[in-house]
């Protein structure tokens, strides 16, 4: 399968494919280079030489990693991928209207800004509100609007000099919402690093479902997934542990329009102490000949950071059980993902504790699964 993307925009891109004979439907996932889930659709089969799917709502200046496989009666087929980055800006970008917020997002300022001055006010006339915002900051979720009304929104980096130049927008929220949000939103599992959230369907004829996300306090991370209308869960992954999080959950109708958001504050789990216990005589490995062993993960991100903690453990108690020694036990490792990487060879630690430090310090590769 040949996956193709055009008409990039600063928060959108067209993906093509050509069809597949026996295919029922097509899987498109969509994450961050970071491996930040940022969508998973099923588009379903249709009886043309070619299918499309436009993707909107994005960040601007994003590299996207896009993964696609062809579904039939017997199962998916092998996946395919493609990677995007969207345009850059180039003044203020207002997205996420609400009733009674919105999103301004803005080009990386110069080193020299010590803070970010966000305005805005009534576009009619008032008094402006402003927001202090550090210089690394490249958006800012303006709160607490009166609906149906256009803002004058301002930003002005501050320098040591004085005042920069200021980038300007007008932003208008939306009408009061007229639809029923979803109901009882809640956790359904909880982790350190991730939280899968459930719900139930609110009435009326809804045509998915947008899920947004960010730690509290941090607007400037959030998440968002796009789901389609029979999915009343998702799971939310790469988190941060002990951390809290807003979510919220819109359902998007038919004919256009969502309905109020379903909001809960809800957080992570901490790590719990993992303490390695010395292995009784049945897990010992004693060997008088020498034995080569080289482990080969699966380091993508369908893997996940939080069981990719739960390997680096399985690995240390493993290693623990053998006599590590050049002329004894030697131990290699390699991730794949998209591609390979050899994270150390049979002689880079020759002894039991280096190999054991090695272990606990495993970075997680992420990437595309790449099994073929």
């Amino acid at each position: 399968m040949d996956l193709q993307v055009s008409d990039i925009s600063t928060q959108g891109m067209l993906v093509s494919w050509p069809s597949i004979a026996g295919a029922t439907s097509y899987q498109l996932a969509l994450r961050t280079a970071d491996g930040l889930s940022y969508g998973d659709y099923i588009i379903a089969a249709a009886a043309t030489s070619s299918q499309q799917k436009r993707l909107a709502k994005l960040r601007p200046d994003t590299t996207y990693l896009l993964s696609m496989r062809a579904v039939f009666p017997e199962g998916p087929g092998s996946e395919t991928e493609a990677e995007a980055t969207t345009a850059e800006l180039s003044g203020l970008l207002v997205t996420q209207e609400t009733p009674s917020s919105f999103r301004v997002s803005w080009p990386h300022q110069k080193p020299s800004a010590r803070r970010l001055r966000l305005s805005y006010r009534p576009a009619a006339g008032g008094k402006a509100t402003e927001l202090a915002l550090p210089p690394g900051a490249s958006s800012a979720l303006v709160r607490k609007l009166r609906h149906s009304t256009a803002y004058s929104v301002e930003l002005t980096p501050v320098t040591a000099a004085g005042d920069g130049p200021t980038l300007m927008a007008t932003a208008t929220t939306l009408e009061a919402a007229k639809f029923k949000p979803p109901k009882n939103l809640r956790v359904l599992e909880e982790g350190p690093e991730g939280l899968r959230m459930g719900w139930k369907a609110g009435p009326g004829k809804v045509s998915g479902y947008r899920v947004h996300y960010a730690p509290q306090g941090d607007e400037d991370a959030y998440g968002e997934v796009t789901l389609g209308p029979d999915d009343t869960s998702v799971l939310l992954r790469d988190l941060r542990p002990g951390t809290a999080y807003s979510v919220n959950v819109h359902a998007e109708m038919q004919g256009g329009g969502e309905s109020a958001a379903l909001e809960a504050l809800v957080t992570t789990s901490e790590y719990e102490a993992v303490t390695a216990q010395t292995p009784t005589g049945r897990f010992e490995c004693s060997s008088q000949a020498q034995v080569d062993l080289v482990i080969v993960l699966d380091g993508s991100w369908s893997i996940g950071r939080i069981n990719f903690r739960l390997v680096r453990v399985f690995l240390e108690q493993l290693v623990q059980a053998f006599d590590v020694r050049a002329d004894k036990i030697r131990v290699a490792l390699s991730q794949y993902s998209g591609d390979t990487r050899t994270e150390w060879d049979l002689n880079t630690h020759t002894t039991k504790a280096a190999l054991l430090e090695a272990v606990r310090s495993l970075p997680y590769k992420g990437g595309n699964t790449n099994t073929g």
